[in-house]
C-alpha cells in the first residue's frame, strides 16, 4: 500500500513539475502577467528549483523588489 501512495505522489509531483516546465517557456518571452511572474518565480522559490531552470538572477530581482520572499532555514 505503501509503494501505491509512493507512485501517486511521484506521478503527482512529476506532472507538477511539467506544469511548471510548461511555464518557463511563457516566463522567459514576457506572455505572463506580473502576477503569473511572480506566482511562478515564487513557486520556484519555495521549491529550490533555480538551479533546474537556471534562474537564479531572475529570483533574486522578484525577491529584492518585494514581489517574492524567500525564507532561510539556516543552512544556506
Amino acid at each position: 500500500m505503501v509503494s501505491v501512495w509512493q507512485s501517486n505522489t511521484c506521478f503527482e509531483s512529476s506532472k507538477y513539475l511539467q506544469e511548471l516546465d510548461n511555464f518557463l517557456p511563457k516566463f522567459l518571452s514576457g506572455e505572463l502577467s506580473m502576477e503569473d511572474q511572480a506566482r511562478f518565480i515564487q513557486t520556484v522559490i519555495d521549491l529550490d528549483l533555480q538551479d533546474r531552470y537556471d534562474l537564479h538572477q531572475e529570483c533574486k530581482y522578484f525577491v529584492l523588489e518585494g514581489l517574492c520572499y524567500e525564507v532561510f532555514l539556516g543552512d544556506d
